[in-house]
Parts: C-alpha cells; structure tokens; sequence
C-alpha cells in the first residue's frame, strides 16, 4: 500500500481535503476546506434542480469564523448566479468543442512546478478524479437524456437534467445515484473554483465508446469544462480505454513524476465507479512513495448494478450513510487491492442558505442541527431531496 510512510490514523475525517493558505488567525481556523454546495440564490427559479435546497460545507471542522462564512457565501452565490445565467453561444461552442483543461500527457517536466502552488494551498493535497460522471455518460442504465444536437446548443447540460427529475418514494437507487451525482459535482466545481490541484482521469477514447450518448453534441467535454471552470489548477490524462481506467506505463510515469516533483504530501482518490478505481489503483499500488494514498467514500460512486437492495445506503430523509457495511463491503470488494485500502472520510455539516421562503427556511435550520449533531457522532450525511 503505497504512502504508508507517514503514520495517518485509519478511518480519520479528513473533508473536502485540507486546509486553505491564509495569513493570521485565519490560517488556523481555516484547517478546514470548505466545500459548498449549490443553490440557494436559485430556490425560486422554475428550472432550480429539486435536490438542491440547502448549502452542505464539507470540512475539518465545523464552520464558525465570520469571515470564512462570507467568504463560502459569496463563492457559492457566485456559482449559482453562472449556472442560472444563460449560456451565450460562444461559451457554448466553447465547453462542447473539446476538454479545455490541460492534458498532463502535454506538459513538460520542466513545467510541473508551476502546479506545486496549487496543491501547496490545500496541505500539499492532490485530488484523482477517476470516470467523473460516468453514469450520467456513459452507464447503459440510465435514462436518455442526452438529446440530439441539431442546429443549437442546449442551455442545460446533462448533469443538470439529471438532478432535476425526482425520483419516485421508494426508487433508492436513483436517489443514491442523484446523490452522488450532485455531491461529485459540487465537489469539483468548488475546488477548482478554490483553485486546488485536481487531476481528472477521463475514459479513453471516451466518444467511441459504445454506451456514450448518441448526441452530434460532447455533452462530456461539456461536463468537464462546466465542472471544473476550466481552472487552471486541473489537469486531465485520459485512461487506456472507456471501460479500463487503468493508465499507460507512460502516463503512470508521467503521473508519478508530476505528483513526486510538485511535493505531493497526500492523494485523495474518488469517482465511479468502485470498480473503476480499483482498475486506475493497481497502477499506483505496487510503488513505494513519499505520500498517502487514500479513497475518500464521500467521493465515490457505487454501481447501481452492484447493489440488490441500497436502501440500507439511504436515510429516512433520503441521505447517503457513508458509513454503512454496504457501503464498506462494496469499497472492499470493488478496489482488487490485497489489503483493505485506506479510507478518509469527511464530515458534513449544513448550512442555512439566502433567500428562500420561510418554510424552506425553517426546514433548512432543522437540516444544520440534525447536520451538526450527526457530524459530532461520527455519521455523515448530505444535503437531501
């Protein structure tokens, strides 16, 4: 198991990361990365995805500065305001022409410093994205909702229409699928918003294969383009084929390098599905390195076809229980190492969003005591339905 020569503790919450680089006080207070989910500037508007009710923060600790909240709040309004705004045809024509992110496979190793400051604001932290989106893409299962191009750009990606639907009283698949869905979006849209070091490992020759969307349109790369913001800070490298997310040697190299020459001192590794990580994991496994490795549960998609029953995964208010045996066995079973790997998990906690009506209001109070009283009890739970 590679990165076990600094003593972590097993099974230690580690959210949305690491800290933040800030001066003073600050700096202290902030050994917590805030991750905040969507939406509140949105409750009000027709096409406002149902799923989205409430603000999550993802973090070491709980969130008390002032300052810090401001600063989450307005990260978040930001993001609400560009997801509602209509898309103007350039910016269109922009994120479905190709992957705008940098491929690592075209840098140079004389380049790589240039990243160091990236994972040096988060504690030295890299993120490995492995198959982002996948079931919205490229899993046979699910709905069509990948509409033919035509003439026009869509204003909604995929992604998007996803969320919105609702899924039926006692459908726990799809609610844990839309749940993951919603957290791993989230999730890179606010760390590259924060500019931390992500690399993303997308399918290979991901628009041959045979499960993508028939649409004349990449609605992946606009996936990619649209979670990330195109940040500097992310990186992608393509894996060998759309259902083997293992890397080449050459890439392997390249990777290690990279993550070696930029002062890697932890990777947190998520994406779906299990299996697919545990294909991308063999690759790094058999090496010894200079930092952690760890799969982060919050992060990580199950197969719906894996699970025969996942209401165990699902609370009565319809949250993820990343601590089930579900989902622990699945994790186990699915990664092909010959040891349990090791696990970070991160605590989440709520928060009350602007603008909504009182009744929303209220039951968003409600969602942070129940939030903080389960993140005091080592149970983590998401923003809900």
């Amino acid at each position: 198991m590679p990165g076990n020569k600094k003593s972590t503790q097993q099974g230690q919450i580690n959210p949305g990361g690491v800290p933040f680089a800030w001066s003073g006080m600050l700096k202290f207070a902030l050994a917590v990365l805030v991750l905040a989910a969507l939406v509140s500037g949105c409750a009000s508007s027709d096409d406002a995805i149902k799923t989205t009710q409430i603000n999550t923060y993802f973090s070491v600790l709980p969130v008390k500065a002032v300052r810090v909240k401001m600063r989450v709040e307005q990260l978040v309004q930001k993001l609400n305001r560009n997801l509602v705004t209509p898309k103007t045809k350039e910016w269109l024509k922009t994120v479905y022409g190709s992957i705008k992110i940098k491929n690592l496979e075209d840098i140079p190793r004389s380049s790589y410093s240039h990243y160091k400051k990236y994972a040096a604001s988060d504690n030295r932290s890299v993120y490995i994205i492995v198959f982002p989106g996948y079931y919205c893409f490229f899993d046979k299962t699910r709905p069509a909702i990948i509409t033919a191009g035509g003439s026009g750009y869509p204003q909604k990606g995929v992604a998007y229409k996803l969320l919105a639907q609702t899924p039926g009283k006692y459908d726990y698949k799809f609610m844990l699928i839309q749940q993951q869905e919603y957290l791993m979006r989230q999730f890179l849209m606010i760390k590259s918003a924060e500019r931390k070091m992500i690399i993303v490992i997308v399918p290979g020759d991901y628009k041959k294969a045979f499960t993508y969307g028939k649409s004349s349109l990449d609605e992946y790369a606009r996936y990619i383009n649209e979670t990330t913001g195109m940040s500097d800070s992310v990186l992608y490298l393509p894996s060998k084929s759309a259902s083997d997310a293992s890397l080449s040697d050459d890439d392997m190299n390249k990777l290690t390098d990279f993550l070696t020459d930029i002062d890697t001192r932890n990777v947190y590794l998520g994406g779906g599905y299990v299996k697919s990580l545990g294909q991308f994991y063999g690759g790094m496994s058999g090496g010894e390195y200079d930092y952690n490795v760890f799969f982060v549960p919050e992060l990580i998609d199950l197969s719906p076809k894996d699970l025969d029953n996942p209401a165990p995964l699902i609370s009565n208010t319809k949250h993820i229980n990343f601590y089930s045996q579900v989902f622990t066995d699945r994790l186990n079973a699915g990664t092909l190492a010959s040891e349990a790997p090791n696990v970070k998990h991160m605590h989440v906690y709520y928060g009350v969003p602007t603008g909504l009506g009182g009744h929303e209001e209220a039951e968003a109070k409600r969602e942070l005591k129940k939030g903080k009283a389960s993140g005091a009890g080592q149970s983590a739970t998401v923003s809900g339905y």
